[in-house]
């Protein structure tokens, strides 16, 4: 049998030592079955990231524009893989990532991505909560007003074929917070989304009190993104 080879979009900025984890749990799903096409899309400064992208054998891909979608969008353009997986650069990983994922795509040749449930984590992985979202719902239409209605999906726990970056195009640089949220929604809105409750990722939280911080100044892009999807 021959190995499928998955693309898995890493952004990263100066942290090379979570990007050394993230990597870690990215190699650590190879077998017999699968391999990983991993590109580093790297808009930092840190050296240290381009060493820890070789010993993992990724692609490193230097970037000069700000922001988390510019450096996906360094990766979805060079990915060769049958299928698109991403992880950020400071989350994991877990062992029951990825197959299960490919046991629906293959069952469903309509379906062209599947989301699953991520573990909050501390900045130690200790776990926060249980597994969430704790459901989610299955009906295409149903999951897209879930999304607009507060359900997020994390990336680093969505695989999508290949044929998707052609169909919705890519991230948008303008939004610089959110545009995962914005790209996952184009997907969801051709209706030919999985949704599978299962763990995969762990999540890792920013500290107490930086988080609202953080969402106060993305709130104009999360209103943009809402705007652009949920009006006809």
């Amino acid at each position: 049998m021959s190995k499928r080879l998955i693309s898995v979009i890493v952004p990263t900025r100066d942290r090379p030592d979570t990007l050394r984890q993230a990597l870690a749990s990215i190699r650590a799903l190879e077998a017999d079955d699968i391999t990983f096409e991993i590109l580093v899309g790297d808009n930092g400064s840190d050296p240290e990231s381009r060493k820890v992208a070789s010993d993992f054998g990724a692609i490193h891909i230097p970037v000069s524009d700000k922001g988390a979608a510019a450096a996906r969008n360094a990766g979805l353009k060079a990915a060769t893989g049958e299928f698109l997986a991403f992880l950020d650069d400071d989350d994991i990983w877990l062992p029951s990532h990825v197959r299960r994922h490919l046991e629906i795509l293959d069952a469903n040749p309509e379906i062209e991505a599947v989301l699953a449930q991520v573990i909050a984590v501390d900045n130690d992985l200790r776990e926060l909560d249980e597994p969430w979202p704790v459901r989610a719902p299955t009906e295409p239409d149903a999951l897209v007003k879930a999304m607009l209605g507060g359900y997020y999906p994390q990336i680093g726990a969505t695989i999508v074929r290949a044929s998707v970056r052609e169909a919705v195009g890519l991230f948008d640089l303008a939004l610089l917070g959110d545009q995962d949220w914005d790209w996952q929604l184009r997907v969801a809105r051709r209706r030919k989304v999985s949704y599978l409750k299962l763990p995969c990722v762990l999540f890792r939280q920013r500290p107490p009190g930086s988080y609202d911080a953080l969402r106060l100044r993305r709130l104009g892009f999360a209103r943009k993104v809402f705007l652009r999807h949920a009006l006809p």
